[in-house]
């Protein structure tokens, strides 16, 4: 996933610099606002390359290195949403906001983490009897 990882940032590096160089006061506060889009996978693109480096600190194998990488990015993520719902005006838009970066992170962290597990041979058994 780390291909995909950098598409993804490369396309949201690409919105932030648009309204990054684009003169307009209407949309001045937008460039906070796509800010949480980056943090997840650009961390797992260093996880991928640096979580051997982390295991000789922490004494976890590489799968709870990269689920406790990934939990920190959403951290940081909301936590930049949250500043970021500073520069919306209506409460129907800041739900909107909030509810599409929750649903980013939680999707692409599961993602993520799903297939780092099939890749490290970890297999799920979803068959449930009633």
């Amino acid at each position: 996933m780390i291909i995909e990882c950098l598409i993804i940032l490369a396309l949201v590096v690409a919105i932030l610099f648009i309204y990054i160089f684009r003169k307009n006061e209407e949309h001045e506060g937008h460039v906070l606002m796509i800010v949480p889009f980056i943090f997840l996978p650009a961390l797992n693109v260093l996880a991928y390359f640096f979580s051997g480096y982390v295991r000789l600190i922490l004494p976890f194998d590489t799968l709870i290195t990269n689920i406790i990488i990934n939990s920190i990015a959403v951290l940081v993520s909301g936590i930049f949403a949250g500043a970021g719902l500073s520069k919306l005006k209506t409460k129907s838009t800041k739900i909107t906001y909030s509810t599409i970066v929750a649903l980013y992170n939680i999707i692409l962290s599961c993602i993520l983490i799903s297939d780092l597990c099939q890749r490290m041979g970890y297999t799920f058994d979803f068959n449930f009897k009633i």
